[in-house]
């Protein structure tokens, strides 16, 4: 016999695939050469691709870890921790793969299926919350089961359809952000745990807690949501235990202990499930290269308030301006010509939102969490400043307004600023809007039954009017929702990479666009497909896309001149003389050693800026520069590859730190090169890990000498220092040090080397500030104060005409870098107060001693007016002599300062002093032609510096 019941199930599973089908036209039709995205946008669908690839690579060839690569930012490789690769769409398309090894395809079902998946959960939540009615809905006794299940199941299905088809999730699969559209597990955490809410069972918390983890897998980012929507939930729930003890019907204690112990359940679950993520992410979270520089575009990633009621331009009808089309658009964002400041992710839908509204009434005892909800992520989607047609910045008569929003609260509390895109709570805004459309058609379907029901004479129910109102209102939500067809992006790999996997030996590519992108920026033209190329041919690339990254992972091919002339023609900038000598110095030993094997010109997509400009003069120019064959080796689809000639690699190997330029050896740990330490050239290590990398190249392995000439940093009661080195991850053992230079010896094997670039890494037992630890690092003259701060002042007097004085800030002991100008800038004396424990600035004033006496006398009260122990800085501008009085002159002696500058006319007179310090103890510099002054201590974290290092013959 037919069981009703999963028949529903059944058609509703059923009419969701059919919908996720054709709503996603045409990718039904190309689902094993496709995936949405847009070629004029940034091609992140092409790294979600690779994430899926690599998670194959990673977990099943290699049995290990898929959280770290070495294939991307080579040599360099990359942590992907802090990073989107949502590991649970690359661990469900895992099957797929391996069956059909084909990529895309296993995406594609992924997708499709969450979003099946997505509007069952919320078909399930709907059913569950409706159990027991909507709670207005009229005649309830009159009305018989087959009508209120109709009602109930409309409702569910039609929430549903608001949640997976949302107009913001369809500009997320076309942007291939597809993090954002495996949204499927959200509805399922909140269905288990509202049931755990109502029944206190430990079977609801531990799913609640299984849906939990599979969210966060997913990105780990969904946890903010999932906290969001528990929060609001439990809160509700206080109110109700509240109000039922108030009148007597309940004890406070019980439930509360209860439900403490069910959502210790939840967590645990989810903790231990999600483990394999969450630990390394909240170790990773924990340090401070990884930390949101700013907002982090949180501005531009914010809801419209004009948006959320603008049909989005992927609708084929209501596109906005004029019918714009969705390239139209997404160009009019790049060049700053849209409506709004992003690409418009949140449409809220007018029938979506009358339904919502209505069902927020009809069902207001059981909808208020709900209800809040949507008030609340609508409001968080907007972000931290109210946006209305692109601007942020309001005119009222006049006066220029911004309205601050309750996000920026989120900015300050721990891991959870890291929520940086504040229209991701467009999934839980869109969840929320779901539930009350949901109770809206259920509400109006059984107004419709009763109503048929109570004029039928057989009080049997008719349902055709009710399907008939159902179908209106799916099919109004759906059409303001229409985004057909879905943009799609060609997957197939260019057949030369086939010819490159087949070349034997190891070796790297050097690509164009040459281009570094995180969620902040880019250094160059990035093109993400050439990162999923690398699932065929498998070989190192220098570039590379991901989230979030230590700055040291841009800077290290920031600082290359030959990276900085290719990624500057990328984007519209020919290299100056100086870039351009040096990169043309230093191609040849780059190739050499990152061992790379051919350059890949892939060709320009059209409409795809800076690049398709560029990409001709780029090409020329790295054919010049690079020593390879001017005639590619292989040329189809428009890709053009050459053989890269690298030049021999010396052996026995030798650098010498701080002679030249040797930045490309240098991987994060190091400092500068400087030219002179304790007397030879070198370079500091700072903190206590440093790496190296080195080329080899041999036929037959053999044993090494890795010799370091070194000295450690070194101050009275400094501890001994020792140096533990691996090669290639292999451990060569640890050595202690004397103070002064020194040459250390390490035995390298034979096995831990390899041809081509070899990673050396250093660890330190110790290391120290010489601000901490050296007297005199920021002192003042012989004031003996500290100052807090760092202070550069330039003096021009009469010849320059100048008075610059800039304070680089610090926080808790540490330089931020932050340099604040700190002048006035006037004629005459420029005068800066610093509190001398925190250096921050009290007040900057300006005194044009050049015009009169008064000005002096105002120097004189200033300085009078300032607390004891004030730190004061000085810089003259033009002749600031003038009309300096004997007043104004013992004014400055009680600084420190021991001149008098009516002795030296026109002089500049730069000055760093303490109120209250004896003349001549002040730090100070004065000169005919100007005078500049620079105090700053050192904050480096030093360990040891290195001198030299060889490779040699082994023993």
């Amino acid at each position: 016999m037919r069981n009703p019941r999963r028949t529903t199930h059944l058609l509703a599973l059923l009419l969701l695939a059919l919908l996720a089908a054709g709503l996603t036209y045409p990718l039904v039709t190309r689902l094993t050469t496709h995936v949405p995205g847009s070629d004029i946008w940034a091609y992140d669908e092409y790294t979600f691709l690779w994430n899926i690839w690599w998670f194959k690579a990673t977990v099943v060839d290699q049995l290990r870890s898929p959280l770290h690569t070495g294939l991307l930012f080579y040599p360099l490789g990359l942590d992907l921790v802090m990073y989107t690769f949502n590991l649970l769409a690359a661990a469900l398309a895992l099957p797929i793969v391996l069956s059909t090894a084909n990529v895309p395809l296993g995406s594609n079902l992924v997708n499709l299926a969450s979003t099946v998946l997505g509007g069952y959960g919320m078909f399930l939540l709907l059913r569950y919350l409706l159990r027991q009615g909507v709670g207005r809905e009229p005649g309830a006794g009159l009305l018989s089961g087959r009508g209120w299940h109709l009602a109930r199941d409309a409702g569910a299905m039609l929430a549903g359809l608001v949640y997976v088809f949302a107009a913001s999730r369809s500009v997320y699969l076309a942007l291939g952000h597809t993090m954002i559209v495996t949204t499927a597990w959200v509805p399922f955490f909140a269905l288990y745990f509202v049931r755990l809410l109502d029944r206190r069972r430990p079977r609801d918390a531990a799913l609640a807690g299984l849906f939990a983890a599979l969210c966060l897998l997913t990105d780990m980012l969904y946890g903010v949501l999932l906290g969001l929507i528990a929060l609001v939930l439990l809160l509700d729930q206080g109110r109700r235990l509240w109000t039922a003890a108030s009148t007597g019907g309940a004890s406070r204690r019980s439930p509360v202990r209860l439900l403490l112990l069910d959502l210790a359940i939840v967590a645990a679950v989810a903790a231990v499930l999600s483990a394999p993520l969450l630990i390394p992410t909240i170790r990773e979270g924990l340090n401070a290269d990884y930390a949101v520089e700013g907002w982090g575009n949180a501005t531009e990633l914010s809801a419209d308030l004009a948006g959320m009621a603008t049909p989005t331009a992927l609708h084929p009808l209501w596109g906005w301006q004029g019918g714009r089309t969705w390239e139209q658009e997404l160009r009019a964002v790049q060049t700053g010509d849209s409506r709004f400041r992003d690409v418009n992710t949140i449409f809220l839908g007018f029938a979506t939102l009358v339904l919502a509204v209505a069902g927020a009434v009809a069902g207001w005892k059981r909808t208020r969490p709900w209800v809040a909800l949507a008030l609340i992520t609508g409001v968080l989607a907007l972000g931290p400043l109210l946006q209305i047609n692109g601007q942020s910045t309001f005119d009222l008569d006049g006066l220029p307004v911004s309205v601050p929003l309750p996000f920026i609260i989120l900015h300050y509390l721990p891991f959870i600023e890291g929520f940086r895109a504040p229209n991701r709570f467009s999934i839980v805004l869109m969840l929320a809007l779901g539930v009350l459309a949901g109770y809206a058609t259920a509400w109006l379907l059984a107004r419709v039954a009763v109503a048929r029901e109570s004029h039928s004479q057989a009080r049997v129910p008719r349902t055709l009017p009710s399907v008939v109102l159902a179908v209106a209102l799916a099919g109004a939500v759906l059409f303001e929702h229409l985004a057909v067809p879905m943009p799609l992006t060609d997957a197939r790999v260019p057949a030369v990479y086939q010819q490159i996997a087949a070349e034997p030996g190891d070796f790297a590519l050097l690509q164009l666009p040459m281009g570094w992108r995180n969620g902040f920026g880019v250094l160059g033209a990035e093109d993400t497909r050439v990162e999923w190329y690398q699932s065929v041919h498998g070989r190192p690339i220098l570039s590379g896309n991901t989230s979030r990254n230590p700055p040291f992972k841009f800077e290290y091919f920031r600082r290359l001149p030959l990276v900085a002339a290719l990624t500057g023609l990328e984007r519209y900038q020919e290299p100056d003389v100086d870039t351009d000598r040096a990169a043309r110095g230093s191609a040849g030993e780059l190739m050499a050693l990152w061992n790379v094997g051919y350059l890949v010109v892939n060709p320009p997509v059209p409409g795809r800026f800076p690049y398709v400009d560029t990409w001709q003069a780029t090409r020329d120019y790295a054919l010049d520069v690079l020593p390879v064959d001017p005639e590619p080796v292989w040329e189809a689809d428009g890709v053009q590859v050459y053989a890269v000639e690298q030049p021999p690699v010396p052996f026995p190997f030798a650098l010498d730190f701080g002679s030249r330029d040797t930045s490309a050896y240098r991987g994060p740990g190091w400092s500068a090169d400087e030219p002179d330490i304790a007397g030879t050239s070198g370079v500091w290590a700072e903190g206590r890990t440093a790496e190296l990398y080195l080329p080899l190249r041999f036929d037959t392995p053999q044993d090494l000498q890795l010799v370091l000439q070194v000295q450690p940093f070194s101050y009275e009661g400094a501890p001994v220092q020792a140096v533990a080195v691996a090669f290639n991850g292999v451990d060569l053992g640890e050595q202690a040090m004397a103070p002064g230079w020194q040459e250390l010896r390490f035995t390298v094997p034979a096995a831990a080397t390899r041809s081509g670039v070899n990673t050396v890494q250093l660890r330190f037992a110790n290391s120290a500030r010489p601000a901490d630890v050296l007297p005199g690092q920021g002192t003042i003259g012989s004031t003996g104060v500290l100052s807090p701060v760092d202070v550069e002042i330039n003096s021009g007097g009469a010849a320059q005409d100048i008075a610059f004085i800039t304070v680089t800030t610090t926080a808790n002991g540490e330089a931020n870098g932050e340099a604040v100008d700190a002048s006035a800038g006037r004629r005459g004396y420029n005068l800066t107060a610093l509190d001398p424990r925190s250096g921050r600035i009290l007040e900057q004033r300006g005194f044009d001693t050049w015009a009169n006496t008064y000005e002096a006398d105002l120097l004189a009260d200033f300085v009078a007016g300032l607390p004891e122990g004030t730190i004061v800085l000085a810089a003259a501008r033009d002749d600031a002599s003038r009309f300096l009085d004997d007043r104004a002159v013992a004014t400055l002696a009680s600084l420190g300062s021991a001149v008098d500058l009516r002795q030296m006319p026109g002089s500049g007179h730069a000055l760093i002093g303490v109120k209250g310090a004896a003349p001549g103890t002040a730090a100070e510099a004065t000169g005919a032609e100007g005078a500049y002054l620079k105090l700053a201590a050192d904050r480096r974290d030093l360990a040891v510096a290195l001198d030299q290092l060889r490779l040699e013959p082994g023993p």
